[in-house]
């Protein structure tokens, strides 16, 4: 996996195929972006922080329709880190956050290549059914993709830090993410 500060292979709030042009049933073809991650400005919170971005396959066979969600990695060999399988659906798991620079029901066609976000300030939504958040509590997902009402608790992997308190169902709360594609300081 490679870092960058270069140049994006596209903008932000778009997708690779966003003219349409591209054929997307041989996406052999920029397989090699899959993966690449970038460090740009946050241009969407201005913190004057930077965002890791990651580039990740849309491999969940259908579109995905941006909504301040938490995604999975599909599960065939070798796409973990690569390959989006849909909208993270096991409460605690490993999940990122589709980046919000996409406009609230931007649709992501199967195949196409998006953003997600490593690190930095996100949007992500709570969810639907009671949330009690403190401001700097460690947040985990839940089994729809949406940040859990409660703190994480052990064994959940941590998905980032509430910026300010919540106790408002599906609302849209700034998260700022901690890459869980990090290698772990215990692991050398």
């Amino acid at each position: 996996m490679s870092y960058t500060d270069r140049t994006l292979p596209f903008p932000r709030g778009e997708t690779y195929n966003e003219s349409g042009l591209l054929t997307l049933t041989n996406y052999s073809y920029w397989s090699h972006l899959e993966g690449q991650r970038f460090k740009v400005p946050d241009t969407v919170h201005s913190t004057g922080a930077d965002v890791e971005l990651i580039v990740l396959r849309n491999g969940s066979g259908s579109a995905i329709t941006s909504e301040a969600r938490l995604l999975k990695f599909g599960t065939a060999a070798l796409n973990f880190g690569r390959v989006a399988g849909g909208f993270n659906n096991v409460a605690g798991g490993v999940a990122v956050p589709l980046d919000d620079a996409y406009t609230a029901s931007k649709s992501i066609a199967s195949n196409d290549l998006f953003y997600a976000v490593l690190s930095g300030p996100c949007n992500v939504k709570t969810e639907a059914s009671s949330v009690n958040l403190a401001q700097g509590a460690a947040v985990a997902s839940d089994a729809s993709g949406y940040i859990n009402g409660a703190a994480a608790a052990a064994g959940e992997t941590v998905i980032g830090v509430i910026d300010q308190a919540s106790t408002t169902v599906a609302e849209s709360v700034v998260v700022h993410i901690i890459n869980p594609l990090k290698k772990s300081e215990a692991a050398g």
